[in-house]
């Protein structure tokens, strides 16, 4: 019933809400962007300050562990609180490397495998995290990535909420977890225009023009950027050689 009432609607409007847009045009300032980039490596050297087994600490590492696998793995809110060390992560070439992050199809809302390599330095923190960090808070070494102080599994409301207010405690803009996957196909789509396939893979969409349909604005945009660019070097070179002999007859008057 519910599923023809929408058929009856129409299609749904493309592309991303004029709130997301304008959350996506703060960040076409670098410094917000690399102060963001930034961030986690700011929580976790904080908390590296706090006394051994801080309870104060023990959140600030999460909230740097669960903002940079935004970053680099812009999961939905649903996978990332549930994320769990054996399961989904793996350390196939030693601790000290890249660590894969793998979630099976029957995980995800598209029913599409995930699997990302995470930067050492991630792997190296949740590596960390798990047999030292925690530990010295719970007593034991957690199953999941994000946990209460009593080692249950962190809620993903809470988990979400600590995130949102964090960025914006620290960057003074709102930025929710879900609004790191737009984050994130805004970067790569600034540098290369028309990456869509790219884009896709990185946030698990079931097809092309899903992610075609949700980012064409941003796509258009940097290659606006870039063509208004090459107008301007096309009109350097035209007037170029006019300045130049204008400036030889200047110098001979």
């Amino acid at each position: 019933m519910v599923k023809g009432l929408r058929r009856k609607l129409g299609p749904l409007p493309a592309g991303l809400t004029i709130k997301n847009e304008d959350l996506l045009r703060r960040f076409d300032d670098p410094r917000l962007l690399r102060s963001l980039i930034a961030l986690p490596d700011r929580l976790w050297r904080e908390a590296s300050r706090e006394p051994a087994g801080s309870g104060r600490a023990f959140l600030l590492f999460q909230n740097a562990i669960a903002i940079d696998l935004l970053i680099h793995a812009p999961l939905r809110m649903h996978n990332l609180s549930a994320l769990a060390y054996d399961r989904h992560l793996h350390w196939t070439q030693g601790a000290g490397k890249p660590v894969l992050l793998v979630l099976g199809a029957e995980e995800t809302k598209n029913k599409e495998k995930i699997d990302l390599e995470l930067p050492a330095v991630l792997g190296d923190r949740l590596w960390k995290f798990r047999n030292s960090i925690a530990p010295a808070v719970i007593g034991s070494k957690p199953e999941n990535v994000f946990v209460t102080w009593g080692g249950t599994p962190r809620g993903q409301a809470a988990l979400a909420l600590a995130i949102t207010n964090t960025v914006r405690r620290r960057l003074g803009v709102r930025l929710t977890p879900h609004q790191f996957r737009h984050l994130a196909a805004k970067i790569y789509l600034d540098q290369n225009p028309g990456g869509f396939e790219l884009v896709r893979q990185l946030l698990g969409h079931k097809n092309l023009k899903t992610t075609i349909g949700a980012y064409a604005g941003i796509n258009t945009r940097r290659a606006g950027r870039a063509h208004a660019r090459l107008l301007m070097q096309i009109r350097e070179q035209e007037f170029a050689p006019t300045r130049r002999r204008t400036g030889k007859r200047n110098v001979m008057d």
